[in-house]
C-alpha cells in the first residue's frame, strides 16, 4: 500500500480558487486536482539521479488539470491565470519547438507551421505562504524535502485532447526510452495524427455552434442565440420577456450587433468588470448593450447594481482598444 503524503488542504484550497476564477467567466470547463504520493514522488526523483537538487526542484507534488470545452478557451484561460501573481513559469509546444530548435542547432522554429506537435500548455505558480506552510509540515521529517519546491503546476486541455494526451502518457510517454519505438516509428507517428483528427474536430464543432446562432438569429430565437453564440454557463436559459420584446423590435439594429459581439471580446469585458456579475441572461444583454449600441430602453431597465457595476467600466476606452 502506497504510503500517502497529507496533501489535501492544499489541493482542495488550490482548486477552489482556480474554480473561483474560471467561473466569473462562465467558461465550460472541468477540473481535476492530485497531489503526489510518497513512492510517486521518490520515483520521479529516483528515475533521473541528481536531476532534482537545491537549484532545479521538484515543481509537480501539487498538479491541477483544467479541461475546456473549447479550443479558443486556452488563450482566455492561460491570459487569466498569467496574471495572477504567484504565477512562475510555464512550459508549452511553441517553448517544445524553441528548446529543439536550440539543441539541434537547427532553425527548426522557421518550420513550426510545417510541423505537427501536440498543444501543450503547463503553468507553474507558487503556492500561497498558508499552502506552502502546509506543505513544509506534509514533508517534515522526509529525507527528499529538500528536492520539492513550494510550486503547483497547472495544464490546460482541451477535452477533446484530454482523452488522447492520458492514452499517450501512460502507454507512451512513460515509457519514452523503451527500444520498442525504434521499430514503431510508424505506429508513434500515427498516434500523433489521431491528436491531429481531434484538434480539427474541435475546429469543426466550435463552427458548428456559431452556424446555429446565425440560424436562432434569423429565427429571432434569442436566448438560444446567445447561448450557442457565446456558449458559457448561464445560470438561467431565457432572457425576459421584456427584452424579447426590444430584440424583436429592433433586430438589424440591436439584435445584430449583439450576434456580431465577438466571443474573445466578451471575455475581455468580463474580466474588466470591477466585481462579480450574475450570470443570468437578461444581464448579459445589458452588458452587450453598453458595449455595442446603448439602446436607452434596455438602459432603462438595468437594475441598479448592474448599472452601478457597469458605470465603472470604460467602455469608451474598450471600443477604441478593438
Amino acid at each position: 500500500m502506497m504510503q500517502r503524503i497529507n496533501l489535501d488542504p492544499i489541493v482542495n484550497g488550490i482548486r477552489r480558487e482556480i474554480e473561483e476564477s474560471l467561473d466569473g467567466l462562465g467558461l465550460f470547463y472541468r477540473i481535476f486536482a492530485r497531489g503526489k504520493t510518497l513512492d510517486s514522488i521518490t520515483h520521479k526523483i529516483d528515475r533521473k539521479p541528481g536531476h532534482y537538487n537545491d537549484k532545479k526542484k521538484l515543481q509537480d507534488i501539487v498538479g491541477i488539470r483544467v479541461v475546456l470545452y473549447f479550443s479558443d478557451d486556452v488563450d482566455v484561460v492561460y491570459s487569466l491565470l498569467k496574471a495572477m501573481p504567484n504565477y512562475v513559469d510555464e512550459s508549452n509546444s511553441e517553448k517544445d519547438i524553441q528548446q529543439l530548435d536550440n539543441d539541434v542547432n537547427l532553425e527548426i522554429g522557421k518550420l513550426a507551421d510545417k510541423l505537427f506537435m501536440p498543444q501543450r500548455l503547463n503553468l507553474i505558480f507558487r503556492m500561497p505562504e498558508n499552502y506552502t506552510e502546509n506543505l513544509r509540515m506534509a514533508l517534515d521529517g522526509l529525507d527528499i524535502s529538500d528536492k520539492i519546491d513550494n510550486t503547483f503546476e497547472l495544464q490546460v486541455r482541451t477535452i477533446f485532447s484530454e482523452g488522447w494526451h492520458e492514452v499517450e502518457h501512460d502507454l507512451r510517454y512513460k515509457c519514452s526510452d523503451d527500444p520498442m519505438w525504434s521499430y514503431c516509428k510508424e505506429e508513434s507517428r500515427l498516434l500523433n495524427g489521431m491528436y491531429a483528427s481531434l484538434e480539427a474536430t474541435e475546429i469543426s464543432m466550435r463552427s458548428m455552434f456559431d452556424n446555429i446562432a446565425y440560424k436562432n438569429f434569423k429565427h429571432n430565437d434569442w436566448s438560444a442565440m446567445m447561448r450557442n453564440k457565446f456558449c458559457i454557463r448561464f445560470e438561467d436559459n431565457e432572457i425576459s420577456n421584456e427584452l424579447i420584446n426590444i430584440l424583436n423590435t429592433e433586430k438589424q439594429r440591436i439584435g445584430k450587433e449583439f450576434f456580431k459581439f465577438r466571443r474573445p471580446d466578451l471575455f475581455v469585458v468580463l474580466k474588466s468588470l470591477p466585481g462579480r456579475m450574475p450570470r443570468k441572461m437578461d444581464n448579459f444583454v445589458f452588458l452587450l448593450n453598453r458595449a455595442t449600441v446603448k439602446n436607452q430602453y434596455i438602459l432603462d431597465l438595468e437594475p441598479a447594481p448592474i448599472s452601478d457595476l457597469f458605470d465603472r467600466v470604460n467602455f469608451a476606452e474598450y471600443h477604441k482598444n478593438n
